[in-house]
C-alpha cells in the first residue's frame, strides 16, 4: 500500500488527451492507436476527417468514441452521460458514429474533441478498476470485469459482471482472467501521480489495454489521508496475526487438515446477527452459544466431546465458522480418533472444492439424521463423510 502524491505535470484534459499523454509513457499495457479531431474541424471539412481515419486506420473495425470538454478532468467525470458507438466499418457507417457521438453532447462546443480508435482484437476479459473504494476512500482496488470478448459488458450492464476487492497489489495477485493488471494499475497511478483513479481496461493475448483513465469523484477518495492508509495497515496486520495463530492451533490439533472458515455454515451468524455485527451482538451471540452452549448440546446427543473448542470466530469485523470444529461436532463419539480425523479432513477438502455447500454442510457435506438412503451402496459417494469409512464401518 502506498500513498501517491500529486504530480504537477500530469493534467487531466479529457479522454483523448490523457490516452495521448500516456501512450508513449506506458511500460505494462498498451493505448490503442488513436486519431482526435474537434467539432470545429468535423463542421469544417467533414469529408477530409473521414478520410485521414481511412487512410490512418485503414480496413480495421473502428470505434468512435465522445472526448468532449466536460469529460474525465478533475472534479467531473460524465462517466456514461455521451454516445460510443463500436465496431464501424467503412466511411458511410464511420460518418454517422461521429454525428452520434457529437449529438450526444447535447449543445457541442467547436472544441469539443472526438476520439476515433481501432478496436481492440483478442480481448480474453475487460473492465473497470477503482484504486481507492468509491465509499470509503482506503486504499483497495474495486475492479469489476467481464471475462470473454466484449469490451463493454460492464459499463452497458449487459452481461455477469465478476467484482473482486484487494489492497492494492501487495495483497493479492489479480484472478487469472486478468494477468497484469495490477501492474498496469501501479504504473498509471505512478505516471499521472493520483492514487484515486477510474480505469477502463481490457486483457488480451497481446497483455492489458488501456481505455480510459479519469480521477475518481465519489465522496470516499476526497476523504483519503496517509493517516487512514496507515490505521488500515495496523488492524489488517492484527488480524493477520490473529488467523496466522488461529491456522497454526489448527495444524497442531491436525497436522495434515487445513483452516477453513465460513460466514453461513452451522449456527450460520451471517443469518442471525449479520456479516458486521456491533460489538454487543457478537459478544452475546458468542457467550450464549458459540463458545460452550452449541458443543454442550451435541455432546449429550452422543456426539464428539468439542465443549473446549469455540465454534466462532471473528475477522476483519466478520463472524466467522471453523468448519473443522462444525463437522467434527456431527461424528458420534464412539468412531475412533484416526476415522475421526479424516472424516474431518474429507470433508474439508471436499467443501473447498465446493463452497456453494456452505451453508448445507449438514445435508450434503455429513449426514445428522438417519435417512433410509444411507444404508444404500451409493451413500459413500454421494456424501463425502462416508468416503473415508470402510465397509464395516458404514454398515455400523
Amino acid at each position: 500500500m502506498h500513498s501517491v502524491n500529486p504530480s504537477p505535470v500530469f493534467a487531466f484534459s479529457g479522454k483523448a488527451d490523457t490516452l495521448q499523454q500516456l501512450a508513449p509513457l506506458l511500460s505494462t499495457g498498451q493505448v490503442l492507436p488513436l486519431h482526435r479531431f474537434t467539432v470545429a474541424q468535423w463542421r469544417e471539412d467533414w469529408q477530409a476527417v473521414i478520410a485521414h481515419c481511412q487512410a490512418f486506420f485503414g480496413d480495421e473495425p473502428l470505434i468512435v468514441r465522445s472526448s468532449c470538454l466536460a469529460e474525465d478532468r478533475d472534479g467531473h467525470s460524465g462517466a456514461g452521460m455521451y454516445a460510443s458507438v463500436l465496431d464501424v466499418c467503412g466511411g458511410q457507417a464511420l460518418g454517422e458514429a461521429i454525428k452520434t457521438v457529437i449529438a450526444s453532447y447535447g449543445l457541442a462546443r467547436e472544441r469539443d474533441d472526438v476520439l476515433v480508435q481501432q478496436m481492440a482484437r483478442g480481448v480474453l476479459a475487460s473492465g473497470v478498476a477503482m484504486t481507492r473504494d468509491p465509499e470509503t476512500g482506503l486504499p483497495y482496488y474495486v475492479v469489476d470485469y467481464v471475462p470473454g470478448a466484449s469490451t463493454d459488458g460492464v459499463t452497458t450492464g449487459n452481461e455477469t459482471v465478476h467484482a473482486f476487492v484487494s489492497l492494492g497489489s501487495e495483497a493479492a495477485s489479480e484472478p487469472a482472467e486478468l494477468p497484469g493488471l495490477f501492474a498496469l494499475l501501479e504504473e498509471v497511478q505512478v505516471l499521472t501521480g493520483r492514487d484515486a483513479l477510474d480505469i477502463e481496461f481490457a486483457i488480451t493475448v497481446d497483455g492489458p489495454l488501456l481505455f480510459q483513465v479519469r480521477p475518481m469523484t465519489a465522496d470516499g477518495p476526497r476523504n483519503a489521508s496517509a493517516l487512514a492508509d496507515a490505521q488500515l495497515r495496523k488492524v489488517l496486520e492484527h488480524e493477520v496475526s490473529q488467523l496466522e495463530e488461529l491456522i497454526c492451533k489448527q495444524h497442531h490439533l491436525r497436522p495434515t487438515s487445513t483452516a477453513f472458515l465460513g460466514l453461513m455454515p452451522d449456527w450460520n451468524p451471517a443469518e442471525m446477527i449479520g456479516i458486521k455485527p456491533r460489538a454487543l451482538a457478537y459478544s452475546l451471540y458468542k457467550e450464549l452459544i458459540t463458545d460452550l452452549n452449541w458443543a454442550s448440546a451435541r455432546f449429550r446427543y452422543g456426539y464428539r466431546d468439542l465443549r473446549r473448542k469455540p465454534l466462532m470466530y471473528q475477522v476483519g469485523g466478520s463472524p466467522y465458522i471453523c468448519i473443522a470444529h462444525s463437522i467434527e461436532s456431527f461424528i458420534p463419539a464412539s468412531v475412533p480418533q484416526d476415522v475421526a480425523e479424516r472424516v474431518v479432513e474429507q470433508c474439508g477438502e471436499y467443501l473447498a472444492m465446493h463452497p456453494h455447500l456452505h451453508d448445507k454442510i449438514e445435508f450434503a457435506i455429513i449426514p445428522t439424521c438417519f435417512t433410509p438412503e444411507l444404508t444404500s451402496p451409493d451413500a459413500a459417494a454421494a456424501l463425502p463423510a462416508l468416503r473415508t469409512l470402510s465397509t464395516r464401518q458404514h454398515e455400523c
